[in-house]
């Protein structure tokens, strides 16, 4: 009986601690109420009100471009790039922390992104930089000009003293050398879009040292910080040139179209020429975006991922590289050796197109001279002088799609099948071919064959390519038969490839303006010379 009224009193212990614990809860959190409700209420009503919500886009890796076999044409590699983040710069800070990055990577010999045109001169004024000769620089001050507002007659002085005033940049008590420093990366943050949700790129492709600098000093930098990129490299930088294409920044007017689907900013990079622009919507990777909340103190409250960034397509061409070196030397060899020959001269170009018969796929499409694209996107001296053409061999045009040459013997079958369906020839008819071409109607012509085939009928005019024979065929068909035929083959359209191309031409039956007089861009005996 005892026993039992022992265990009983226990009981009563153990639950009336539970009971306290449980009340001592319930007035720990009775108690945070009152002083979040209460005694706080007003100030968190004031922060949950004031803070904003940012949405920060991180970049993605734009898509690769290899051959049939996987070989690389365009890559990425992961590169270093300075960042400045609005979001983490204490307000009124930015001029001391743009001087502070200047002055590091200057007394490091490091590049940093400087596209202002105006300079300080040997006598420590304001200039204007010189033009190299293809307008760029001209260009650019007259841009910047408009987007202050001044006359283009205003004078370097007069552009820096605005820019320099509070009512912009606010650069009062800083040397020449200093202000230009702040105005040259202000003005470029201005022009890229530099804002909460955009950071701004000071310097791409920086050392592996930079970046240990740069790091070691970001807490005297708030703000900056070390980012990986997506560096486009051309890993067989003189194959397929004329195929690939190359990214450069995207333009203005081009910014405006794309700029709703979110993949770009005002300092992106985009497809320019061949694949690379063709394929452009392919090819760009979607930006993700980030969620950060701020108070208005400038105090980082949360980040939160919305949407992870994703990568462009991997584009696989129909292209062989092994073809295309194969080509490039073949062309390499035979072109050199044709331009040292006076009949050919320095001005000597090929190319070379292999189609797969079964589909018609381009295999290899290789013109010559080239260049080599790595060294496009990396060397701007290189660059300059392909631009410019100063060697005059106009590396950069695309002979195998651009360029309008004569058809050639190429047209023959397109004839020969016009005129035997036509009833025009058959398989026994006979022109004869003396060597040189007489024609009534053009007593002054007198082109050349190959050779002298004496009589002969379709099938050896085909084997032997004549000429003559093929003169005389095409004026007994007429050019308008001619051209449907060519037109049903191909001959004079567009190919269907994806990059840029021209298409070819054919005679026709309209007129063409010389000086003052019209007269007809064909005539009958024209057929024969087509």
């Amino acid at each position: 009986m005892e026993e039992n009224n022992k265990g009983k009193k226990g009981q009563s212990v153990r639950v009336l601690a539970l009971v306290l614990g449980i009340l001592a809860v319930f007035v720990v959190f009775g108690a945070q109420l009152v002083n979040w409700q209460l005694v706080h209420g007003a100030q968190y009503r004031v922060q949950a009100d004031s803070t904003n919500i940012y949405t920060v886009k991180k970049d993605a890796s734009r898509g690769e471009i290899l051959d049939a076999n996987g070989v690389s044409l365009a890559v990425n590699e992961t590169g270093y790039k300075v960042v400045f983040n609005n979001l983490y710069v204490p307000k009124g800070s930015l001029n001391a922390t743009i001087l502070q990055l200047v002055a590091l990577f200057e007394s490091r010999n490091e590049e940093w992104i400087d596209s202002f045109p105006i300079v300080v001169d040997e006598n420590g004024n304001f200039a204007f930089k010189q033009d190299d000769g293809d307008g760029t620089v001209d260009s650019a001050i007259s841009l910047l000009k408009s987007d202050y507002r001044l006359q283009q007659y205003a004078t370097a002085e007069e552009c820096v003293n605005l820019m320099a005033s509070d009512q912009w940049y606010d650069c009062a008590g800083y040397s020449n050398s200093d202000k230009r420093s702040i105005l040259a990366v202000r003005y470029n943050m201005a022009k890229t879009g530099y804002n909460n949700e955009n950071k701004y790129t000071f310097a791409e492709g920086i050392s592996n040292e930079m970046v240990a600098i740069v790091s070691e000093n970001s807490q005297k930098m708030p703000g900056i910080s070390v980012e990986t990129y997506s560096e486009r490299k051309y890993a067989n930088g003189s194959l397929a040139t004329n195929i690939v294409g190359y990214i450069g920044a995207i333009d203005p007017d081009t910014y405006e179209e794309k700029k709703d689907t979110g993949d770009y900013q005002l300092d992106s990079k985009i497809g320019i020429e061949g694949i690379e622009a063709a394929l452009e919507d392919k090819l760009v990777g979607h930006r993700g975006e980030q969620l950060v909340e701020v108070t208005p103190n400038g105090t980082i409250v949360s980040e939160t991922e919305k949407t992870p960034a994703t990568s462009g397509n991997t584009v696989y061409l129909t292209v062989d590289a092994r073809l295309q070196k194969i080509a490039l030397d073949a062309l390499k060899e035979n072109v050199e050796a044709a331009q040292k020959e006076e009949s050919y001269g320095s001005q000597c170009t090929g190319s070379v197109v292999v189609l797969d018969v079964n589909d018609f796929s381009v295999l290899c499409a290789q013109s010559y001279p080239n260049y080599d694209l790595d060294k496009y996107m990396n060397d701007p001296q290189y660059r300059e002088d392909l631009l410019l053409n100063k060697d005059g061999q106009n590396a950069m045009w695309n002979r195998c799609f651009w360029q309008g040459y004569p058809i050639g013997s190429a047209m023959k079958p397109a004839v020969a099948l016009a005129a035997l369906q036509e009833g025009v020839i058959d398989t026994s008819t006979q022109f004869r071919c003396g060597y040189t071409y007489y024609n009534a109607d053009m007593p002054d012509f007198h082109p050349l064959c190959m050779g002298t085939h004496g009589y002969l009928n379709v099938i050896e005019a085909l084997t032997v390519s004549c000429n003559i024979f093929f003169y005389d065929t095409g004026y007994n068909l007429g050019i308008d038969n001619m051209n449907l035929y060519q037109r049903k083959l191909g001959l004079g359209e567009l190919t269907g490839v994806e990059i840029y191309e021209s298409d070819g031409t054919w005679r026709v039956r309209t007129k063409k303006r010389t000086g003052t007089a019209e007269i007809p861009s064909w005539r009958p005996s024209a057929s024969r010379i087509t």
